[in-house]
C-alpha cells in the first residue's frame, strides 16, 4: 500500500480501512470479521496518531492478524463466562425455589 503524504488524517484512515476490509474479507470466521469491523472505529478514532507514524505501517498486516487472534480468544473466553453465569443463575433460581417449597 502506498501512502500519499498529501492525505489528511481522515483520508489516510479511510484508505487504511479500505485495505483492512480486504484483509477482513479473507478471514475465516464471523467473529474475526466483526473484530476487524470494530478496528475501523478505532482507526477513525485515532486517525491523527496513525497519520504521524506512517513509517511503521509495513507491520500493520501482521499486527492486525495478531490482534484479531487475541480478540477472538478473548471473545471466546467472555462468551464462556456468560454461559457459565447463566447456568449459575438458573441453578440459583432452582435452589431458591426448592428452599421456598420446603419452608
Amino acid at each position: 500500500m502506498e501512502y500519499n503524504n498529501n492525505l489528511t488524517p481522515t483520508g489516510l484512515a479511510h484508505k487504511l480501512i479500505h485495505e483492512l476490509k480486504i484483509l477482513g474479507d479473507l478471514l475465516s470466521t464471523t467473529v474475526q470479521k466483526l473484530i476487524i469491523k470494530k478496528f475501523y472505529e478505532y482507526i477513525l478514532e485515532h486517525r491523527s496518531s496513525i497519520a504521524e507514524v506512517t513509517n511503521l505501517l509495513p507491520l500493520e498486516a501482521a499486527l492486525v492478524v495478531i490482534l484479531v487472534r487475541e480478540h477472538q480468544a478473548f471473545y471466546h473466553e467472555i462468551s464462556e463466562l456468560h454461559k457459565r453465569m447463566d447456568e449459575l443463575e438458573r441453578e440459583n433460581k432452582e435452589l431458591k425455589k426448592i428452599l421456598n417449597e420446603e419452608i
